[in-house]
């Protein structure tokens, strides 16, 4: 796994160079291992911690591939992309 802690700013640090596609692959492949994580361990109270980090690396899929806005800004994913993603990916919106 990228982020071996489970946290979203971990994962972001990890591939913030990187253009929107590729960090949907790696979101994807990170967010089906800690589903797969979050399986074996269901009893576990780490799992809850796994599950949300699994949520929060959808949301970032969902903000790189629909360019999807929350309804709530103070959110810690949503944050870090618009650091790292949010300016590149409305100039691509404005070429569409």
């Amino acid at each position: 796994m990228i982020s071996e802690n489970c946290t979203i700013e971990e994962f972001v640090k990890a591939v913030k160079g990187k253009d929107s596609y590729e960090v949907i692959n790696l979101a994807v492949q990170e967010a089906t291992e800690a589903d797969r994580m979050a399986l074996k361990i269901w009893k576990d109270v780490k799992n809850e911690n796994i599950q949300n980090y699994s949520s929060q690396l959808k949301q970032l899929i969902n903000y790189h591939r629909y360019m999807i806005k929350p309804r709530r800004k103070a959110k810690t994913v949503y944050n870090l992309y618009m650091k790292y993603w949010g300016e590149q990916d409305q100039i691509l919106e404005g070429r569409l």
